[in-house]
């Protein structure tokens, strides 16, 4: 009798820390897993932040480069067409 239940007791505390132990893993999986997420959501997010700045910088009026167009173009009638 005292036999059988030594055993049970055994069994019962080896089942114990099996499911201890998955609990675990798997909780340190899942957070593990949401740090990648985490880290790729911030990537993507900087990816997006920059081309949206490159896409500003193409529509960006610039004076300067303007007036420098229409003195190109102003001046290209005093030279000579070859």
């Amino acid at each position: 009798m005292k036999a059988e239940s030594n055993a049970r007791t055994i069994l019962l505390i080896v089942l114990i820390l099996a499911s201890a132990g998955a609990y675990l893993y798997l909780n340190i999986q899942h957070n593990h897993r949401d740090e990648q997420a985490i880290t790729l959501s911030a990537t993507q997010l900087e990816q997006q932040v920059v081309e949206q700045l490159e896409e500003v910088e193409s529509k960006a009026v610039l004076p300067d480069a303007k007036l420098m167009k229409k003195l190109l173009e102003g001046g290209k009638r005093f030279l000579p067409a070859n």
